[in-house]
């Protein structure tokens, strides 16, 4: 008895780390509403090749992977308290929410964007 086994040659970063960042921004696309739903349309924010990537988004390729690095969501407006789930895109360097109405404190958890240069 012969058996053949396959194996798909799976980059688990890349899964892992697009994984991370799309929970995080399906988050705070849930918290901002409808009023950015309709420019954030597909699966990846970073653009697929057949869409562009989500208005707003930036990515930077690190190494085998692509991150988010630049998140801009200003004028929209955005009303009640800072989206918490930002805090989980550990690769920002820019954030951008001018000219919205957030209440109350920046979270704690801001202190884990180590690479944040721009807020």
């Amino acid at each position: 008895m012969k058996i053949t086994i396959f194996f798909n040659n799976i980059d688990t970063d890349k899964t892992c780390i697009l994984a991370e960042s799309m929970k995080a921004l399906n988050e705070i696309k849930a918290s901002l509403g409808w009023r950015v739903v309709y420019a954030w349309v597909g699966d990846d924010p970073c653009g697929d090749g057949d869409l562009p990537p989500w208005s707003g988004v930036t990515c930077s390729t690190q190494g085998d992977y692509r991150v988010v690095t630049e998140l801009e969501v200003y004028l929209v407006p955005i009303v009640g308290p800072f989206p918490t789930a930002v805090t989980n895109l550990l690769d920002l360097t820019r954030l951008d929410l001018h000219n919205n109405k957030l209440t109350g404190p920046l979270p704690s958890q801001i202190g884990r964007l180590k690479r944040l240069k721009i807020l």
